[in-house]
């Protein structure tokens, strides 16, 4: 049965995808408190806050996953076959594939997940991961062809995203957004209130032995500590991203593991191009030339990021080989002066006042523009009331971060496309949405690459943005959870792998 889409979608060329499938695993034991950023409401699979999400992949497993070195390797399907004009993507769910009842995942389960994923990421704006999919074709019990109007070398990991999980059919159909789904991933909810899920070991998860842990409760924030502390007094026993500024200190405590380091959330200024002194692209090429960023790393993130000269980090495929330009402080400041714009020339920086490095990487930038001629009027909004206010338009600067990504795709395209959702600069270029394009629908991965670098030259030329750094990530937990491995960039399927041994009760005296 087919089943056409009403928006347009996307895919392309699927990374060798393997199946996954552990050894046994160990005995189960413990049930650790994870303290995250913020908690998914009800049965609510929260899209874009970053606790939530992570909490989502607890109890839904996807088509496709990732593996530790970062590649997609095969999640609920067995098999995942591209035909040769790479618009047609078989998934043969894998026949050990159960929901937590016992129940199988079928054909019709992971259709009506994707559509439902679909539909959601439209609301959040985040329609262009499905803008390709023409249509969803279940074919067998087993079996189903995603059709899409054209190739798109992103869409597999989509379907390794937090953003479509696998969730049964009927409670689709009949029970949207009430109560708890059956849990297609390693672990099932139990209960949940405004501060905490309480989630239990699913003995039916296909990966034999695992989850080797007896369940994970989920824990909110505690707005009356900094959320470091939450670890260090014992709150929780793992707490997922780190931020940054603590790192240097859990780091000499000799009771805490940290697992992670360099990843891939790109920390940026956006331009309001409508805006009278930086629309001048000459303006902007100053600024991004006369930024010192490793002493911007060092100050915002205490040093734990990369400096950042192309929007991908250094190693990756895509990134840009060559560094930034820079000018002395002087130099920049006389041209400025050429350009009519006197020294105290006065403009506006927002940023979110509830992330401590765009925090940090404004008030280092104000310091920095300063030398230049620039003076920065921050104003440190409240994350709620920041979209407002971006979109109120009366903003020169604004700092701001991406999310993780795993392919290039879906950090180029919401961030420079023209009209996309975190295009806030209103940067539009004709040149830069064919080459998105074209990059998107390329078959090899070393033309991708070249495509991206020209992206990245122009940006550099007309500077709708700037990067700043990569902050680093980070994971910490007490010396009581082993085997807590690194996942790249960010995902929960490391409590699959970890135990947790029995804390000796204290001696008595």
């Amino acid at each position: 049965m087919a089943r056409p889409l009403s928006r347009r979608a996307l895919v392309a060329s699927v990374p060798g995808v393997a199946i996954f499938r552990s050894a046994a695993a160990g005995t189960a034991s413990g049930v650790p408190r994870v303290a995250l950023t913020d908690l998914p409401r009800g049965s609510t699979l929260d899209l874009v806050q970053p606790g939530a999400s992570w909490a989502a992949q607890l109890w839904g497993e996807s088509v496709l996953t990732v593996g530790r070195d970062g590649n997609l390797v095969s999640g609920m399907a067995s098999v995942v076959a591209l035909s040769s004009d790479r618009t047609s993507l078989g998934i043969s769910i894998r026949p050990d594939a159960l929901f937590s009842d016992g129940s199988p995942v079928l054909s019709g389960d992971v259709a009506a997940s994707l559509e439902r994923a679909a539909s959601r990421s439209l609301d959040a704006g985040l329609g262009w991961r499905f803008e390709h999919v023409g249509s969803i074709d279940v074919r067998e019990p087993r079996t189903l062809v995603v059709t899409l109007a054209e190739p798109d070398a992103s869409f597999p990991s989509t379907l390794a995203s937090h953003v479509a999980p696998v969730l049964p059919e009927a409670w689709i159909r009949d029970s949207p957004d009430s109560g708890f789904p059956l849990a297609s991933g390693g672990f099932e909810r139990m209960s949940a209130d405004g501060s905490t899920i309480e989630c239990r070991r699913t003995t039916t998860f296909y990966q034999v032995g695992r989850p080797r842990l007896d369940g994970v409760t989920c824990l909110s924030p505690d707005g009356s500590m900094p959320r470091a502390m939450e670890l260090v007094t014992g709150r929780c026993d793992v707490l997922i991203d780190v931020p940054n500024l603590d790192v240097p200190t859990l780091k000499e405590n000799p009771g805490i593991v940290l697992v992670g380091g360099e990843a891939n959330n790109l920390c940026h200024v956006a331009f309001n191009l409508q805006r009278p002194v930086v629309s001048d692209r000459r303006v902007r090429q100053v600024v991004a030339q006369v930024i010192d960023r490793p002493a911007l790393a060092m100050a915002a993130a205490a040093g734990e990021a990369t400096a950042a000269d192309s929007l991908f980090p250094p190693d990756h495929w895509a990134a840009h080989d060559d560094p930034i330009d820079t000018v002395p402080a002087d130099q920049a400041r006389a041209t400025l002066v050429d350009l009519g714009h006197r020294p105290g020339t006065r403009l506006r920086m927002l940023t979110s006042a509830q992330d401590p490095v765009l925090v940090n990487a404004a008030v280092t930038l104000q310091d920095q523009l300063a030398y230049a001629g620039l003076e920065l009027e921050i104003d440190l909004i409240d994350s709620e009331r920041l979209d407002a206010e971006v979109l109120a338009g009366t903003w020169d600067l604004l700092v701001r971060r991406t999310a993780h990504w795993r392919d290039p795709h879906e950090l180029v395209r919401p961030l420079l496309v023209s009209g996309a959702s975190e295009n806030y600069s209103g940067y539009s270029s004709s040149r830069v949405d064919y080459l998105v394009d074209l990059a998107r629908r390329a078959r090899f991965q070393e033309y991708r690459g070249d495509l991206y670098r020209d992206i990245q030259q122009i940006i550099r030329t007309e500077v709708p943005i700037i990067p700043l750094l990569f902050p680093h990530y980070y994971d910490a937990m007490t010396t009581a959870i082993q085997g807590y491995p690194a996942f790249s960039p960010v995902s929960a399927r490391a409590m699959y792998q970890a135990t947790m041994i029995p804390v000796e009760p204290n001696a008595t005296p």
